[in-house]
């Protein structure tokens, strides 16, 4: 299983990942969950893909 998953894909799933305190913050408060996820995704995107240009790819 060495190298299955791109260690790119795991930085941006690390940052990103709500977990379950996610499914609370719907119930309670819908609106501020979505921005909490598109605040947590922004920064994970930008570290997986500049991970995998600079690092995977040899740039």
């Amino acid at each position: 299983m060495q190298n299955a998953i791109p260690l790119s894909a795991q930085i941006a799933n690390s940052i990103s990942n709500d977990g379950d305190a996610l499914f609370p913050a719907i119930a309670l408060a819908p609106k501020a969950a979505l921005f909490a996820t598109v605040y947590s995704t922004i920064p994970a995107l930008i570290a997986g893909y500049g991970y995998y240009w600079l690092v995977e790819q040899g740039l």
